[in-house]
């Protein structure tokens, strides 16, 4: 998902079609990225828990490692999880297990996530993508895969 979100911000600001000087399409490069955003939302709502994490912003997932306690997430309700703020000690517990579920999930990686219907409108947007920004996705994959992913820094 890191080459994603890359492509996607550039997309989306307009830097991607910038660098092309008026050869690329515009609109279709804030389409894609609009999509692109869709997606990625929907994604993070549906198994990485936004909707309670967004308004409680610490630099990476592993900042409250301190508060968890290393207890088996495998029961765990946390759709009945509600974080308000200021934070205590008992809620930042409660993010710190989101946090350690989210990253568990992230390195399981997007495939095994996502629903046959979702894997194939990712797998069309990438490749649309991808034909778009002539091979920039397909190119920079491996390189992030060689060099591990932006997950927890």
């Amino acid at each position: 998902m890191d080459e994603t979100l890359i492509i996607f911000q550039t997309l989306l600001d307009g830097r991607y079609v910038g660098l092309f000087d008026g050869y690329k399409d515009c609109q279709k490069a804030t389409h894609l990225g609009r999509r692109w955003e869709q997606l990625i939302l929907e994604v993070c709502d549906e198994y990485f828990f936004y909707q309670q994490v967004e308004e409680h912003d610490y630099p990476n997932l592993n900042s409250l490692q301190e508060y968890d306690d290393g207890i088996d997430l495998d029961d765990y309700k946390f759709g009945e999880i509600s974080l308000t703020s200021p934070l205590g000690a008992e809620n930042l517990r409660k993010l710190r297990y989101l946090h350690r579920y989210i990253i568990q999930r992230y390195e399981q990686g997007l495939e095994t996530l996502l629903s046959p219907e979702q894997a194939k409108k990712w797998n069309g947007i990438y490749e649309e993508t991808d034909k778009y920004t002539d091979s920039w996705l397909s190119s920079g994959n491996p390189v992030i895969r060689e060099h591990g992913s932006f997950t927890s820094s």
